[in-house]
């Protein structure tokens, strides 16, 4: 089971963290710490383990992350998809200030084995 942890609530948006775990009788839970976005040089060595505005679609097994300044004036979109075996990097976009629409920075698709 993949579970959201609710961590923190701010003006505009809400923290969680990611666990999955197991339905044994012996639970065993571990963090998720999903494949990173593309990031600014400055921002290369940051790893996030907390994500916002989570949302899970069971329909195609991904996860989407949102998050944006309190303005509302620039922020970024993210989904990951459950391949079976681990998430991987589906789509990230940003806006920027003064933009409204989203900047598509990395897509991918995931096909099937043969």
């Amino acid at each position: 089971a993949v579970v959201f942890l609710f961590c923190g609530q701010g003006s505009v948006s809400t923290s969680y963290v990611i666990v999955r775990a197991t339905r044994t009788a012996r639970p065993q839970a571990r963090q998720i710490v999903l494949p990173p976005v593309p990031r600014r040089a400055e921002e290369a060595g940051y790893e996030e383990r907390v994500y916002t505005d989570l949302e899970w679609d069971a329909a195609t097994s991904s996860i989407h992350s949102s998050g944006h300044s309190c303005a509302g004036a620039c922020g970024e979109n993210s989904r990951w998809i459950f391949d079976g075996r681990d998430f991987v990097l589906a789509s990230h976009r940003f806006y920027t200030p003064g933009g409204g629409e989203l900047l598509e920075v990395y897509r991918t698709e995931l096909r099937a084995p043969r």
